[in-house]
């Protein structure tokens, strides 16, 4: 039979034993809270991770695109047989009433030239990413003064122009999305990077052109 003792001693263990159940039941509701609370943060934090370094390579292929123009630029009538030639390889020219308000693209497609309309978007690709491209420019002068021209050069992730995307954002298009937390980098259907510049070389002389005025400098 059991003393008064062993009972006691009995209980006090089965209430120690229940206490640490317990205790390790809360434990673990306490880590399921914590984590539960940091999934949110963390998913925002790699959703923005992913965001950079897409923006990164967005600038990359801005950038690209930029050095394309000035390298044809600087080649000038030694590689283009006529104005018209030239200006093909020109991007095509914005008739908004400047060049941040110029329209998103409308249509994308695989670009082998450029495009004769800036609402045309081109697809690129880098590392396994696709990205939309539209460049366009102010009118400048094709003979005189062909190269003086500012330019600019959006580029958009791929994905807000396909099925289910959310589209190119119409309001105060050339504004490029922010580099910060997020957890939809394409939900606001804005480009990656924007980038605008000036393009400056010295005039073109098409081949019926007899000015010495117009020498190619």
């Amino acid at each position: 039979m059991l003393t008064l003792s062993s009972k006691k001693l009995h209980w006090r263990t089965a209430l120690n034993q229940g206490l640490t159940m317990a205790e390790c039941l809360l434990a673990v509701a306490v880590t399921g809270i914590l984590l539960a609370g940091l999934a949110p943060p963390l998913f925002i934090l790699q959703a923005t991770r992913v965001q950079n370094a897409r923006i990164e390579q967005a600038v990359t292929i801005a950038q690209g695109e930029i050095d394309d123009i000035g390298v044809k630029i600087a080649l000038g009538k030694a590689q283009f047989t006529s104005e018209s030639a030239f200006t093909a390889v020109l991007p095509p020219v914005s008739t908004a009433s400047s060049l941040n308000s110029q329209a998103p693209p409308t249509t994308t497609q695989t670009c082998s030239i450029m495009p004769t309309s800036a609402t045309v978007g081109c697809i690129r690709t880098l590392g396994s990413q696709e990205y939309v491209v539209q460049q366009f420019r102010t009118a400048g002068t094709a003979t005189r003064d062909f190269s003086n021209f500012n330019m600019q050069v959006r580029v958009y992730s791929r994905r807000i122009f396909q099925t289910g995307g959310v589209g190119a954002a119409t309001t105060n298009p050339g504004t490029p999305m922010k580099a910060t937390f997020t957890a939809y980098p394409d939900a606001s259907g804005r480009p990656l990077v924007t980038l605008t510049t000036t393009q400056i070389q010295g005039s073109y002389c098409n081949d019926s052109s007899s000015s010495t005025a117009c020498l190619l400098q």
